[in-house]
């Protein structure tokens, strides 16, 4: 553990105490079990405290886990929630197109991946669950970015939109002009702004609230996505990231042409009821 900086190494120690000690503790328990300097210990208890991972009780002065861990187990929890609705679908994909099908979620600035079934075919295009891509060069990320608010999209903008191959986007207009083509067709393609070799076609999922919260889709070899197989591997996608969002209470994109906007998706009226499927919230 050498290579944390010592900063978040006694943080991470601070948190993870509570893991198997008691439900609080005070300031002096705390530096005996983990033999922080006290002046250290301070700023990092206080600094825990002022960003909610831990707050500390007026009247006796000791310390419990904040809310903010609370926040995070959840979306953890529902990340996972989505893994295992989305099996299913996932499996169909795979199954109808024999090309590696995955479900994506943004983290930032990348997407990540939350599940892969890779393709059978011994030429296909290698992911595994947890690799990380830049959202501006993969259909998942491009898929999820398009119905994103402006703020997320001025914010990938900022980061830089770094050029992995000649085809990677790398300018605003040229980002921007993609998106448009997304919210337009319902679905993203990547044809080897990543990877040279291999591309992609996703859609993204919506929650009850209407947001895009995962983008699922099939990534194989640019030789096989040709242009009379796209047609049916975006009917698969979009078929997939329908049923999903669907099962999440939300409602799939419709394309929109001249003169259209874009469709509000999982819009409510005030006082709906909400119900469960599957562990998930949705209005009804």
């Amino acid at each position: 553990m050498d290579h944390i900086p010592s900063a978040i190494r006694h943080a991470l120690d601070t948190i993870e105490a509570f893991q198997f000690g008691p439900q609080e503790f005070s300031a002096r328990e705390l530096h005996e079990m983990l033999h922080i300097p006290r002046a250290t210990q301070y700023r990092v208890l206080r600094a825990l405290e002022e960003r909610g991972y831990l707050r500390r009780e007026g009247q006796t002065g000791r310390y419990r886990m904040g809310y903010k861990i609370l926040q995070l187990a959840a979306l953890a929890q529902d990340q996972m929630e989505l893994v295992r609705i989305a099996q299913d679908v996932l499996h169909r994909m795979w199954t109808e197109t024999r090309e590696t099908a995955q479900l994506a979620v943004l983290d930032g600035t990348e997407a990540v991946y939350l599940r892969v079934l890779e393709s059978p075919v011994p030429h296909r295009f290698v992911l595994r669950p947890g690799v990380r891509a830049p959202v501006h060069c993969i259909s998942p990320g491009l898929a999820i970015l398009a119905f994103a608010p402006e703020e997320k999209v001025e914010e990938v903008i900022r980061a830089g939109l770094k050029r992995f191959t000649s085809r990677t986007l790398t300018t605003p207009a040229t980002l921007r002009a993609r998106l448009e083509e997304v919210r337009r067709k319902g679905y993203a393609v990547n044809r080897g702004e990543w990877r040279e070799s291999g591309g992609g076609i996703s859609a993204p999922v919506f929650d009850f609230r209407g947001q895009a919260v995962a983008a699922i889709g099939l990534s194989g070899p640019n030789d096989r996505l040709t242009e009379d197989r796209v047609p049916g591997i975006a009917r698969a996608v979009r078929e997939g990231a329908s049923e999903l969002s669907k099962i999440l209470g939300g409602t799939p994109p419709h394309p929109h042409g001249a003169g259209g906007g874009a469709v509000v998706i999982g819009a409510t009226r005030n006082g709906q009821a909400k119900e469960k499927v599957n562990g998930i919230q949705k209005r009804i």
